[in-house]
């Protein structure tokens, strides 16, 4: 697969074939055919504001993460004219990771959630778990001042989903937002602020015996300042679409100097059926894209997760573990 690194001190992207041949290349030779990892410089779109967005997820004008297959694609087809690689060499489908977020919910008995979990182990699909160690009572309260750690059956609900070869991402430390319409629980609180939440947050996670190198940022909400303190900690970080006012649309994955970013866009993020049209619609790619998925299982009860169940029966034998992905994208950022 092809991988593109990026360092925001040079403007420039690196790119890493399969084979791990690289080059380097400048943004001005990028233009028209990448996404930037800044909005002032290359982005694919302009970044829309956080309201501006919504109003575009209501008229169903967010469909971002297809524009970012695309784009990858033509960034792969400049990089092997650049390093003389045949387009025949192509023989490999696209790469899928399953991230799931909101565990445990402030609103419905985690009991719920080894439903979902099964249905993924009947399927042999591992996927990334964010979890939030220090729940809110009332996530979207900025004044709520109720907190609760895990409990014991979310503790062995949690030993349950990691036997079985999931890997766990802090989502959060309480999931509650600062503010009433944009929602965030670490845009704006500064660098102080950060620190202790994600001092709390790892706590809790070493407290129920969980191990991570990954963040889910709650409500998406991420901009460059809280990037760079979460870079502190955690080696891949995640995004959404809620990230693209602040971190702008960017090729996914892609390495800000040494800290993956991972954001996942609609339709690759969304509802079962949603995202299941996504997966049909690019599973014949001869690409080897990594496309990163993302679930809340929440939204999955209202049907009983049949949704959960088809997109499951299509992805099979398609998806890799976080830990790989990352791994190999780390193996490649060694390449001289």
């Amino acid at each position: 697969m092809a991988l593109i690194t990026y360092n925001d001190k040079i403007n420039t992207f690196r790119a890493i074939t399969s084979d791990l041949l690289s080059c380097n290349i400048s943004l001005s030779e990028l233009a028209g055919k990448s996404i930037s990892i800044s909005r002032q410089t290359d982005p694919i779109i302009s970044s829309p504001s956080y309201f501006i967005l919504k109003a575009f997820r209501v008229l169903g004008m967010d469909k971002y993460h297809i524009k970012v297959v695309q784009r990858n694609l033509r960034i792969r087809d400049f990089v092997r004219k650049r390093l003389c690689i045949s387009g025949q060499q192509v023989c490999a489908n696209p790469v899928f990771i399953l991230r799931v977020d909101d565990f445990p919910r402030w609103d419905i008995p985690s009991r719920d959630y080894r439903i979902f979990h099964n249905i993924l182990k009947e399927w042999s699909i591992p996927y990334l778990l964010g979890v939030t160690p220090k729940l809110c009572e009332f996530p979207l309260d900025p004044d709520c001042c109720n907190f609760r750690s895990l409990n014991e059956d979310e503790s062995a609900i949690l030993n349950e989903v990691a036997e079985s070869g999931a890997e766990f991402a802090v989502h959060g430390c309480t999931h509650k937002t600062i503010a009433a319409l944009r929602h965030s629980e670490i845009v704006g609180i500064g660098p102080l602020a950060l620190n202790r939440l994600i001092q709390m947050a790892l706590f809790e996670f070493d407290k129920a015996g969980l191990v991570t190198n990954y963040f889910i940022p709650p409500f998406n909400s991420i901009d460059s300042q809280s990037f760079a303190e979460l870079s502190k900690y955690f080696k891949v970080i995640c995004g959404g679409p809620e990230s693209i006012p602040e971190m702008g649309l960017t090729i996914s994955p892609v390495i800000v100097n040494d800290t993956i970013f991972m954001p996942s866009y609609r339709p690759a993020y969304g509802r079962a059926f949603e995202v299941a049209r996504f997966v049909e619609e690019i599973s014949n790619l001869a690409e080897p894209v990594i496309v990163p998925l993302t679930l809340h299982w929440a939204w999955e009860r209202d049907n009983n997760f049949v949704d959960v169940k088809r997109l499951c029966s299509l992805l099979s034998g398609k998806v890799a573990t976080w830990s790989s992905v990352a791994g190999t994208i780390f193996k490649s950022l060694k390449v001289k």
